[in-house]
């Protein structure tokens, strides 16, 4: 709740769906051989998901008790599956718009 709430604050996006395009080479750039066009968005994602894979998923492996393990644990598997929940539904919402 706390990374959404700061998000909402900061006007960050919760999720931005990944993007195989790259950007248009610069004049200067023109004449050297191209590199291959990333496959995904590229690391500067600055969302909500974003964050929960930067850091909040991996916290579980960096307590240090038993207790604080198992406590993060449900934690992390409530992100794991709101993160696919977004993620699929970002992909269902764009298939369906490519349906038209």
């Amino acid at each position: 709740m706390r990374c959404a709430a700061y998000s909402a604050i900061t006007s960050r996006p919760l999720y931005l769906p990944p993007t195989t395009s790259a950007p248009a080479p610069s004049p200067a750039s023109a004449s050297s051989p191209a590199a291959p066009a990333p496959a995904t968005a590229p690391a500067s994602d600055d969302s909500a998901i974003a964050h929960f894979h930067d850091k909040l998923l991996r916290l579980e492996g960096m307590l240090k008790t038993a207790r604080g393990r198992e406590l993060a644990r449900a934690r992390t598997e409530t992100l794991r599956r709101f993160v696919a929940d977004t993620e699929r539904e970002w992909r269902e919402a764009a298939e369906g718009l490519e349906g038209r």
